[in-house]
């Protein structure tokens, strides 16, 4: 018989039930399956109610915030599993009271360890019932049920508003009639809405006067009414059924948009091809743009909870490089140090996991090498690209190692040499960046530094790129980009040396061009990290 704690499970699908029972079983807590929020009440009000609460928010038999609301209220640490990665009800669970959100595609990917963590917690952690001013819940005593690297950091809701608001005046100064936005960071940075890219059409209209109007399919409204635009109805939801025409809904927002003398329509510039051209059907006559003609200058500059996001996402980065850099490497695959920096980024507040470049020996000199089944030997450089996706906003930094084994075989003199030029090189170009400096500058005082230093043709690609809702976006500091940096515009600083066939070293820090000169996110040591890896 199982002692651990005890554990209810609010869920009325009888598959995601079995799992869930399942791996709280094989976590050692007591699950009992109930099916209502009736049965719910019944188990918080007795003499030994729950020690933890999950809650299912893909049930539409009750309401899953007001379950998380109820079991915060009477006490009990509650975590949700949804079934997509959704910013948005993430937010809004933690705002009833949820400890953390999962995903199931990764509770069950990695369901033993964040289960059996949290189960842990429940052993000794009771959680106090009054909220705190942010919603979330702290705990009087013990751990948290599952800590949340993401903590209270979010996009007010009212950000949105002045967003949208941005948009409409970019829009008219360009002569545009609306904004046609799909799925994708255009969305979420004006709503919120994470929506998942299917092939049914998803579409924020913006017009230059007058109230955006999102455009879901029915199936997905439950989850797009949870954006913060939406639920604070700053947008409009407009759904459609599966036998409808959504670009017909959409033209019937704009109905003098046919007429080309009212402005051009500018779409989101990663829509999918098959919309655009049902959308130029539709509109006859209409001259299109692309929609960064106005987003792309309003996302570039990043406000002050922007930057926190993209700071605890750095942060969060920079404790995965620095546990496998005291971790085991010698004799391991190169796939399987990737596979475990994915783990540890979800285990640190991620989530998505976006990318694990482990670049060893002769591989190291490869920019984006896909790791592969070489093991680890000693006397030999790796380099460390991580990065991914916590509460929408991307980290991305890079690190390199040199593993000397129990023989402690250190850097030849040529390696050392390349990286003293690399981290020279690195740190002028960071120490360059300002308002008003030229982004293709960065670049120019970088390269010119391992040009100098004798390695010129060896960095083969840019210095750095833009960050945020997108992995890549503007600036890009690349020769030929002219443009000036502005304050609040977030980029890596990334110049790498590659010495093809032998080995190669890259350095890599997210910076925000600050008032005053660069605001450097990452934390770790720019210097060679020499570790024993065994």
């Amino acid at each position: 018989m199982i002692d651990g704690p005890s554990v209810a499970i609010l869920a009325d699908d009888l598959i995601w039930a079995t799992r869930l029972d399942r791996l709280v079983r094989d976590a050692g807590a007591r699950p009992a399956t109930l099916r209502s929020l009736g049965a719910l009440d019944v188990a918080l009000a007795a003499g030994t109610r729950p020690s933890g609460v999950i809650v299912d928010l893909t049930s539409r038999a009750y309401p899953g915030l007001e379950a998380i609301r109820r079991a915060a209220a009477a006490g009990v640490p509650v975590v949700a599993v949804g079934q997509h990665d959704d910013p948005a009800g993430r937010d809004a669970a933690r705002a009833a009271g949820a400890a953390d959100v999962y995903a199931y595609r990764r509770l069950f990917a990695s369901g033993p360890r964040v289960m059996g963590a949290w189960v842990r917690g429940l052993a000794g952690a009771r959680v106090s019932p009054v909220a705190t001013p942010a919603g979330s819940l702290r705990e009087t005593t013990g751990a948290p049920a599952v800590a949340s690297a993401r903590g209270g950091l979010g996009i007010p809701a009212e950000r949105h508003r002045e967003r949208i608001e941005a948009a409409q005046a970019g829009l008219r100064g360009v002569g545009g009639r609306a904004l046609l936005v799909g799925v994708g960071a255009d969305l979420r940075w004006l709503t919120g809405y994470d929506a998942v890219n299917l092939e049914r059409l998803t579409m924020l209209v913006v017009p230059a006067a007058g109230d955006p109007v999102l455009v879901v399919p029915r199936l997905e409204a439950p989850r797009a009414s949870l954006a913060p635009a939406a639920a604070a109805g700053i947008v409009r939801l407009l759904t459609w059924e599966e036998t409808q025409d959504p670009v017909a809904l959409v033209s019937g927002l704009l109905p003098a948009a046919g007429r080309p003398a009212r402005g051009r329509l500018l779409v989101s510039d990663r829509l999918r091809a098959s919309f655009v051209l049902r959308l130029q059907g539709a509109f006859p006559g209409v001259p299109f743009g692309l929609a960064s003609e106005v987003l792309r200058e309003l996302r570039m500059t990043k406000d002050a909870d922007e930057v926190a996001l993209l700071r605890a996402a750095a942060h969060a980065a920079d404790r995965v490089v620095l546990a496998i850099a005291a971790g085991r490497l010698v004799g391991r695959p190169e796939a399987d140090v990737a596979r475990e920096v994915r783990e540890r980024l979800l285990d640190a507040g991620h989530e998505l996991a976006s990318f694990a470049i482990v670049g060893s020996g002769p591989n190291s000199a490869s920019p984006h090498h896909e790791a592969s089944e070489r093991r680890l030997v000693p006397g030999e450089p790796v380099v460390l690209d991580i990065g991914g996706a916590l509460n929408g906003y991307g980290s991305d930094t890079t690190r390199t190692l040199w593993v000397t084994g129990v023989d402690d075989v250190q850097p030849d003199p040529e390696f050392e040499r390349l990286y003293s030029v690399l981290r020279d090189a690195q740190a002028a170009a960071t120490a360059a960046v300002g308002p008003g400096v030229p982004a293709e500058q960065i670049d120019a005082v970088g390269r010119g530094i391992i040009e100098r230093g004798g390695f010129g043709p060896s960095f083969i690609h840019r210095i750095g790129h833009g960050i945020g809702l997108d992995e890549h976006e503007d600036p890009y500091l690349v020769r030929g980009n002219g443009e000036p940096l502005r304050q609040g515009c977030a980029f890596s600083v990334e110049p790498g040396i590659y010495l093809e066939g032998r080995y190669g070293a890259r350095i890599e820090d997210i910076v925000v061009c600050g008032r005053d000169g660069p605001d450097v996110l990452n934390e770790v040591t720019r210097e060679l990290l020499v570790v024993r890896g065994a």
